[in-house]
């Protein structure tokens, strides 16, 4: 960007409107004006005092004046254009180490495998964020100060730089892969999202929607009975369909992809391994005879992120 600066900056033997356009740049990258916003209007103040050097700068560069040595292919719009990028690059006010500047971002975290899911995505991503523990065990959860910023008390969630508070495992670890730097792990094209969620869609509801539900009705019975609506009377068969849908999954296994959604390692795994590894503690173990979810699992469980 810098060099097409300079070229569609100099390249013109307007020297006089060159060094215009050139004070104008270095303004907006210590300012952070909007240059296109000088230019619609001719009269206005791009954003700085109205009596100022840099408005002065501004109606000289922004005020429309034919030049007979002006390079034919290059337009006006494409000379403030170039100089916007400029301002966008290298200013401080624009740059991603400002935004985070007094970053609030931290990460609510606890006991559990939903919180492992978060985690481990942040650690193959190579996120580092503050977490505050909230004891899951005594309830912490589900009372203030806690519920006064996520009244429905689940964990974990994410605060945002504007104390915001997001939710739900797949929409914060969504929101991390696309604003945080490094390579997505939902993938770089739209069909490999789409496939990387469909597959994570699909664990959810299939596999553990109904293993959670059924330790909540049975093993974890006495810890949420008072929590939340539980079915006790459901437990065995919700335990079956979470069977039922790895018996499925190891079928479609069978056809040698490495990974749930392919041929990269993406939410969905992550998602089936933590319910996994929490399902063998509560009483919900890996069918032996599932033998491709089980090469599958023996590959993921040898990542470093599983101990995050």
């Amino acid at each position: 960007v810098f060099i097409d600066f300079l070229h569609t900056t100099f390249a013109a033997a307007d020297a006089e409107r060159s060094f215009g356009i050139f004070i104008h740049g270095v303004a907006a990258v210590f300012v952070g004006i909007d240059v296109n916003a000088a230019r619609k209007s001719k009269r206005g103040n791009g954003g700085y005092g109205k009596n100022s050097f840099l408005h002065g700068i501004s109606l000289f560069v922004c005020t429309e004046r034919p030049s007979p040595h002006r390079p034919p292919n290059t337009s006006e719009n494409e000379r403030l254009l170039n100089m916007t990028a400029l301002a966008r690059v290298i200013s401080p006010r624009n740059s991603q180490r400002h935004k985070r500047e007094g970053n609030r971002m931290k990460l609510y975290n606890s006991v559990g495998p939903n919180p492992h899911v978060v985690r481990m995505f942040m650690a193959e991503r190579g996120i580092d964020l503050p977490k505050e523990d909230i004891d899951l065990m005594a309830g912490e959860n589900r009372q203030a100060p806690y519920t006064t910023k996520n009244p429905a008390g689940q964990l974990p969630a994410l605060e945002l730089d504007d104390g915001s508070i997001l939710t739900e495992i797949t929409a914060i670890c969504e929101y991390l892969d696309e604003t945080q730097p490094g390579d997505r792990l939902m993938g770089d094209t739209p069909e490999a999202r789409a496939q990387n969620r469909r597959w994570t869609r699909w664990v959810d509801l299939k596999i553990v929607e109904p293993l959670t539900t059924a330790f909540r009705a049975a093993e974890g019975l006495p810890m949420f009975q008072d929590r939340m609506r539980c079915l006790p009377e459901a437990a065995d068969g919700l335990k079956a369909c979470a069977q039922d849908g790895l018996v499925f999954l190891d079928e479609q296994m069978a056809d040698g992809r490495e990974f749930v959604a392919g041929k990269a390692f993406g939410l969905a795994d992550i998602l089936l391994f933590c319910f996994l590894a929490f399902g063998s503690q509560v009483g919900q173990p890996l069918n032996p005879d599932l033998k491709h979810i089980g090469n599958w699992y023996a590959r993921v469980s040898q990542r470093p992120s599983v101990s995050a």
